[in-house]
This record gives structure tokens, sequence and C-alpha cells, in this order.
């Protein structure tokens, strides 16, 4: 069991992957535009994601304004709370995104640990 990869990514987690993995925040625009996105993450929305991962890369860089994951990228999926990031990472697993986890208390954990 120990040789087994951790999907479910918690907030200390990400903290000290931050460096090394490419956090996708999934929810919707209005979502971000209310709250502002995770710092240092790539927004796509949940129903653009599986389109996105597919896009060449030079379409995904003026689209979503960075580069385009390759497939074996470090990808974290937050969205509110858990439960859409779980879906994109199905997704992106499904696509061939094989290091593909999820951060498992989203953008309001976040928000509850940076604002103390």
């Amino acid at each position: 069991m120990s040789g087994e990869r951790k999907v479910d990514l918690t907030y200390e987690d990400i903290v000290a992957l931050k460096d090394e993995i490419v956090l996708v925040d999934v929810r919707d625009h209005n979502e971000i535009e209310e709250t502002g996105q995770l710092p240092g993450s790539i927004h796509i929305p949940l129903p653009e994601l599986k389109e996105a991962l597919l896009l060449p890369p030079e379409e995904f860089k003026k689209k979503y304004d960075g580069a385009a994951p390759l497939k074996n990228a470090p990808l974290v999926f937050s969205c509110r709370s858990g439960n859409r990031s779980r879906r994109a990472m199905n997704a992106a697993l499904e696509l061939g995104f094989a290091e593909s986890r999820h951060y498992i208390g989203g953008f309001l954990d976040w928000q509850a640990k940076t604002q103390k």
C-alpha cells in the first residue's frame, strides 16, 4: 500500500508541492470573478476541460494564457469544494494524463486556511 500514489491532496500537500505541480482551477467563470482563482493556477472551467487538454499547445496558450500540460504533467485539479475537481481528474485520466490528482478541499479549504 505504501507505494500507492496519493490522488486526494490536502492543503498541506498543495503547499508542499506548489513548485512541482500544474494547478488547474475548474470552477465557472462567475466563481473566479467573485473570488479569484488559486494562486498560480490555470483556469479551465470543467465543461471545457476535455477539449482544452486536447488543444494544440499554441491554441491552449492563446485561450488559457499558459503552457499546455504534457501527458506526464503532474496535474492537480481544484474547484470550490472537491466534487468537480474529482470529475476533472477522472476526465484527465481517461485522456491519458496519468499523473492527475485533485485537491479535496478546493477553494473553500484554501480560503479557510489562508485567511486566518
